[in-house]
């Protein structure tokens, strides 16, 4: 799924401005949360061939709908921009606890702003 809405970045290491190539497939985009106003048949049809977490393969069209129709739309579908600073948000993509495990980036990795595990 992706939005229409466009934000400014101001960001002076923005993704949007890499000119390096692996950040080409970078979709700024997509939304990130799922939520009664933008979950449909249509949707469904196209998640249910991927597998949890990307999607809701081998689960039940309405046991998924029951769950999701509880998820208000959020104010912002794409990462909230923070209230405070330079407006760059800050994100990290990590590993699994056991790959991490001694690695002492805990307070690096809590220094951004969201964290993908």
């Amino acid at each position: 799924m992706t939005t229409d809405d466009q934000q400014q970045h101001t960001c002076a290491k923005s993704l949007r401005k890499s000119e390096d190539e692996k950040f080409k497939a970078f979709l700024p985009n997509i939304r990130l949360f799922l939520h009664k106003g933008n979950y449909n048949m249509s949707e469904w049809n196209h998640l249910s061939h991927f597998s949890n977490p990307f999607g809701f393969m081998g689960y039940n069209y309405d046991d998924v709908m029951d769950s999701v129709k509880l998820i208000p739309k959020p104010k912002e579908p794409l990462l909230l921009p923070k209230p405070d600073g330079d407006g760059c948000v800050r994100c990290a993509v990590v590993g699994t606890v056991e790959i991490l495990s001694g690695s002492k980036k805990g307070v690096e990795i809590d220094g951004h702003d969201y964290v993908f595990r």
